[in-house]
């Protein structure tokens, strides 16, 4: 295999897992476009329009109502777009990575290297142009497009005399056909074929600057449509066509067509790497083994078929790309080759993809059903009802242009520069090696989570340590973790605790009450594990605005700590900011060493999201040799190989 086709081999494989990354954001896009689709059939539920008994009247409530609809739909659509823009600049950085492990790969040495910084990765996000526009302008225009189909619809609908029931009917369309009538579901098909096409888009462009970063071994680009499944006649008669490094094409006159050639296009861009001839420096690339340069030829790479590229796999990898049901119907002759590109059944997270390109220290949280800034958003919209003088100072602090109160400018300093050293040292004492995430148990609880082999949460079991459980608390954890995906309970979280396991406080613990033996988890657990300083969700708490905003353990953001400086009912940090002059003079104080209790080893609130097995436990605390050999034996019975440890 020559230099070019393990090249090939690379990037079609992370090919694969770009088309798995799409089916996660569909997903997201689709349930942000249908919370407007049941937000715009609210306002027609709600509109008067239909109980107007004179024309003119009806006729200015249907304005108001698609006056109104039209702000709706802008600021749904804005929402994507700032969404997808984020995740668009990942996905530059990622196929950065992926060119340069391909490379790296192919040649058997470290010569390429990522280069690009963050502003310019952003750049290829906002800036790339497909279909002669960037994402966030076809956002606009696909906006556009939903709101004029909405009201053409409604108006169509009054026309005709339908009621308000039949004009839902045909906007969102009816349950026997799957919904698939409906006037909007043209504009869902539209925002799927925008998703592939910018990711497609912006990840070529990445690739391909990258490419011509490191022309030093790279001579030009390669066309190559091996995973279209539907091949267009476009790309067939781009396929194999070879440009340099500046996009001029070499031994045809065909222009180069963009990132992409077409809407939905999968086609992508492969680097040919320079023959050892070429290369003109064999003194400078000592890196390059005596093996690889026999396969140096520079030639474009043989091409296979993407069926025949995966049976050329190992299991493992198959059973990665397809799924293990998947895998097992292809090798029974029972997948056609639409269906085995298809990576709709097998969707892969950004985090996950980063871990796979050994960019895991880039990860700091992978839970992509919460959404911690609309927590900190609706703390903060919480805190400014109640209008008092440091709530005050949170606004100023938080950048919001108020007149503070006389007294509070000393205060107000102190607080904003306090919580920017306490997120600091938090996040560094949280990244310890000794710094574990636990939970704690009572006898029956732990053995009932080992007959079946997960940790549940209230919502899964009905059941609770404090006074609320279940559905009494589901709208409150909701808003204080900023969970957008209700309907799978599993994303409500197992409430924890984090500390140093040489420094455990283990009297602290007991007097709590949740139990006196303790699941110690692995590491693993990080990337979808938060924690709050103080009660997240408190049972006395009738609001967001009185629970602690949670940061992933891995960051801890200064939104944190403000609830310390908050409330006067709970605690006396307010009272004894008001006394110190100066920021170092507080951050001297016991008050504020309270506030670090964390360094001390002792017990942080944590919230695990997410199925979690026992798999992802590392070994289990019990207090007595009573208890060890009872769990021990309830682990047996279960085929769970878990060290049991005495406290």
């Amino acid at each position: 295999m020559s230099v070019n086709d393990k090249v090939l081999d690379e990037i079609t494989g992370h090919s694969v897992d770009l088309q798995r990354l799409e089916t996660t954001v569909k997903k997201r896009v689709l349930k942000q476009l249908k919370t407007l689709e049941s937000d715009l059939v609210d306002a027609i539920k709600k509109s008067t329009v239909w109980d107007a008994k004179m024309s003119q009247t009806q006729k200015k409530r249907l304005k108001v109502l698609l006056d109104q609809t039209r702000e709706t739909i802008k600021t749904a659509y804005v929402q994507v777009a700032k969404d997808s823009l984020d995740e668009l600049s990942q996905v530059a950085s990622l196929a950065e990575a992926q060119a340069v492990a391909s490379l790296n790969t192919a040649i058997s040495a470290e010569l390429a290297s990522t280069t690009m910084s963050r502003g310019m990765l952003k750049a290829i996000a906002s800036e790339t142009l497909f279909e002669g526009a960037p994402s966030k302008e076809w956002w606009a225009r696909r906006g556009e497009a939903f709101r004029l189909k909405f009201s053409d619809t409604v108006r169509t609908g009054m026309m005709k005399g339908e009621t308000t029931d039949q004009i839902i009917s045909n906007l969102v369309g009816k349950k026997v056909n799957r919904y698939k009538d409906g006037a909007l579901f043209a504009n869902y098909r539209s925002a799927d074929a925008l998703v592939r096409t910018s990711i497609q888009s912006i990840a070529n462009e990445a690739r391909l600057q990258t490419y011509a970063e490191n022309d030093d071994i790279v001579k030009g680009v390669e066309w190559v449509a091996t995973l279209d499944n539907r091949t267009s006649h476009t790309c067939q008669s781009l396929d194999g066509l070879t440009w340099d490094n500046n996009r001029k094409p070499i031994g045809h006159n065909i222009l180069w067509p963009g990132v992409t050639a077409h809407w939905n296009c999968r086609s992508t861009q492969v680097p040919i790497i320079k023959s050892w001839e070429e290369l003109g420096a064999k003194r400078k690339m000592k890196e390059i083994p005596e093996s690889t340069r026999a396969s140096m030829d520079g030639q474009v790479s043989k091409k296979k078929g993407y069926e025949e590229w995966l049976k050329g796999k190992p299991k493992a990898f198959q059973e990665d790309v397809l799924g293990k049901g998947k895998r097992k119907l292809w090798k029974d002759g029972k997948l056609g080759f639409s269906d085995l590109v298809d990576q709709s059944g097998n969707p892969l997270t950004l985090g996950q993809l980063q871990s796979k390109l050994g960019m895991v220290d880039d990860v700091v949280f992978d839970v992509p059903y919460v959404n911690l800034e609309k927590s900190y958003d609706t703390a903060r919209k919480e805190i400014q009802k109640t209008n008092q003088g440091w709530d005050k100072d949170l606004k100023r602090v938080m950048g919001e242009e108020i007149t503070p109160s006389k007294n509070n400018l000393v205060s107000m300093r102190i607080t904003g520069e306090t919580v920017d050293v306490l997120s600091e040292q938090a996040t560094k004492a949280l990244s310890k090696d000794s710094v574990k995430i636990h939970m704690a148990f009572n006898q029956k609880n732990l053995k009932q989570a080992i007959r079946q082999k997960e940790v549940m949460n209230s919502l899964q079991t009905g059941k609770g340590s404090y006074k609320t459980a279940g559905m009494e608390r589901i709208g409150l954890e909701q808003d204080v973790f900023g969970i957008d995906d209700i309907d799978d309970v599993t994303n409500f979280p197992k409430y924890g605790f984090v500390a140093s396991k040489d420094k455990f406080d283990f009297d602290r613990i007991d007097d709590f009450k949740y139990g006196e033996n303790i699941i110690v988890f692995k590491d693993s657990v990080r990337k979808r594990t938060t924690v709050t300083f103080g009660d997240s969700y408190n049972g006395n708490a009738t609001s967001v605005g009185q629970s602690s905003p949670p940061s992933p353990i891995n960051k801890i953001n200064e939104e944190s700590f403000y609830r310390n400086f908050r409330h006067t009912t709970d605690t006396t940090y307010q009272a004894s900011v008001n006394t110190f002059k100066e920021a170092d003079d507080f951050m001297a104080s016991a008050h504020y060493k309270d506030l670090l209790r964390v360094t001390k080893g002792e017990y942080v609130e944590a919230q695990i999201y997410g199925k979690l097995t026992l798999e992802e436990v590392e070994y289990i605390l019990v207090k007595t040799p009573a208890s060890k050999k009872a769990i021990e034996a309830e682990l047996r019975k279960a085929g769970i190989d878990i060290e049991v440890r005495l406290r």
